[in-house]
């Protein structure tokens, strides 16, 4: 990001999962724990730990996941890039976590139930 410094450090985060970013942290040379960013217009700015010292490691979550990465970005330079080695997972979809379907446990359930009831009957 344009501007950072050891006072004020930014970064922009590119192909990100399709449901967002719930958070980023961000650890930096001789930071004892992680800060959390703070989402601005397209980027993440940290000025809470300074000065800040490279190398930068960074921690995303999105849904229910976290990603943790080190040495992601060596230098305070602007225009630095670097990348997180690790991939969100794929096989998190909404689909499968939807609370409005029927549990086909439930559907036997019910069958089961209505199977004895008639037995009975």
């Amino acid at each position: 990001k344009d501007g950072l410094n050891q006072w004020w450090y930014a970064v922009v985060l590119e192909n990100l999962p399709s449901s967002g970013i719930a958070w980023l942290k961000m650890k930096g040379k001789g930071m004892s724990s992680w800060e959390t960013g703070v989402k601005e217009w397209d980027y993440y700015k940290f000025t809470k730990n300074k000065p800040y010292s490279a190398p930068f490691h960074f921690k995303a979550r999105s849904g229910s996941q976290t990603i943790t990465t080190y040495n992601v970005i060596g230098n305070l330079n602007e225009g630095t890039s670097g990348s997180m080695n690790t991939a969100w997972s794929a096989s998190y979809t909404e689909e499968e976590n939807d609370t409005e379907s029927f549990p086909i446990a439930g559907i036997i359930a019910i069958v089961l139930l209505l199977v004895i009831i008639i037995g009975v009957a």
